[in-house]
Order: structure tokens, then C-alpha cells, then sequence
């Protein structure tokens, strides 16, 4: 099985991908996927699934789901071989504390993106559009390469459902993250510290208590 391997940074620090020949990931549960055809998925989060398919069939597949909703490359590290699930979203701390409304929303223009949150004066969350003209792992490269403007850059990502067993540590933030969606591993991840949190298992209409406790 053949595999195309990548790179992107993650805490600022440069990490090599592998891109499956045979997975994708997109934002939409797997009885939407189903009433466009798409039947071999499996739920990975509370908006998201993770399409198994053969090699020849991946890039029709992920173009025909486009259709109905954001779809990427199903990824892991090379190094540790832990799954990297992206999302259309990304994460941004600017170099400026006092950045601008006006330089936020060049920087917007620029990328096709949309602005999302904003967690402190210089960290924001954005989501990519058909106007980016590239996909989330090589806008991160961009970004942290090339973007003057841009003190770090790093995906959002999808985080599998899983069940632990174990009793998570009752520090400060594991317990707001437990508040928030049942403290997946007990640990913050490195968007939670960065952001304030991974919105991607926020449901709708529920407030996001790591963000409440910053304000």
C-alpha cells in the first residue's frame, strides 16, 4: 500500500505526515454520508467521519462529498503513527498583542478565511473556504514559514471517540476540559492550551467553559 508522506508544525515544531491512500475525514456524521452514497464510515466526532474506501476511489469520493460538506486526507505522524485528523479549521496566534481589526481582516482577505473566535488579543480561530486555494496542512506551512504577521500556526483537529479507563487528575484544566465534552484523555492537547480549546466537539448552543474562564 502505497503512501505519500507530508509536513506541517504542530506547536511550532516541524512534523512529518503520512497521507492514507485509502481514508478521508469529513465534517458530516455517517447517516448524511450514506444519503449521498458514501456508505463504508465510521463516526470519529460529535460532526465528523472517517470514509474507508479502495485507492482508485479516494479522490471521486472526497470531490463527490464536497458537495455536501468539508472533507481532507485522513493523516498520521510518521514518527509515532498517531492519527492527525484535520479539520477546515485553524488555529492563529498573532506576533502583535495589539493587532488591528483592520490587520485581522487582511489577513482574512488574503487567506479566503473566516473569522470564527477570538480567545485573547492575539489568538483566533479561522475556518478555510474554496478562496484559501490550499488545503489546511499546507496553509499551516505557509503560515509558519512564509507569513510575517503570524507568531504560530496549527491545525484544529478531530479527536476519535474513545472510551478510557481510567480517573482523570482533577487539575484546574482537565476539569474545565471535563466540563466541556468529558475530558477525552484528561490532558489538554496542544490547541487547548494554544486556543483555549478544539471547538470541534463543542455542541452547538453549548458555551465553552475554558474561554468563559479567560474573559
Amino acid at each position: 500500500m502505497n503512501s505519500k508522506t507530508v509536513y506541517t508544525y504542530r506547536s511550532g515544531q516541524r512534523i512529518n505526515l503520512i497521507k492514507s491512500p485509502d481514508k478521508f475525514v469529513a465534517r458530516i456524521l455517517p447517516q448524511d454520508l450514506g444519503s449521498i452514497g458514501i456508505q463504508n464510515s465510521e463516526q470519529l466526532s460529535s460532526s465528523s467521519s472517517r470514509v474507508i474506501c479502495r485507492p482508485e476511489e479516494l479522490e471521486n469520493l472526497m470531490q463527490q462529498c464536497r458537495a455536501k460538506a468539508p472533507c481532507h486526507h485522513d493523516y498520521e505522524s510518521e514518527e509515532s503513527g498517531d492519527k492527525y485528523l484535520i479539520t477546515d479549521r485553524i488555529f492563529v496566534r498573532f506576533k502583535d498583542p495589539n493587532i488591528s481589526f483592520d490587520r485581522v481582516s487582511e489577513f482574512t482577505g488574503r487567506y479566503g478565511l473566516i473569522f470564527l473566535e477570538k480567545y485573547s488579543d492575539r489568538d483566533y480561530l479561522f475556518q478555510l473556504t474554496n478562496a484559501t486555494g490550499m488545503n489546511p496542512v499546507k496553509l499551516i506551512v505557509t503560515l509558519t514559514e512564509n507569513e510575517s504577521l503570524v507568531e504560530l500556526s496549527e491545525n484544529s483537529l478531530n479527536h476519535q471517540i474513545q472510551q478510557y479507563a481510567f480517573t482523570p487528575p482533577a487539575d484546574p484544566i482537565c476539569i474545565r476540559l471535563r466540563m466541556r465534552d468529558g475530558c477525552r484523555t484528561g490532558f489538554a492537547t496542544p490547541s487547548e492550551t494554544f486556543a483555549g480549546g478544539d471547538p470541534e466537539n463543542i455542541p452547538d448552543g453549548v458555551a465553552n467553559p475554558v474561554r468563559q474562564n479567560q474573559s
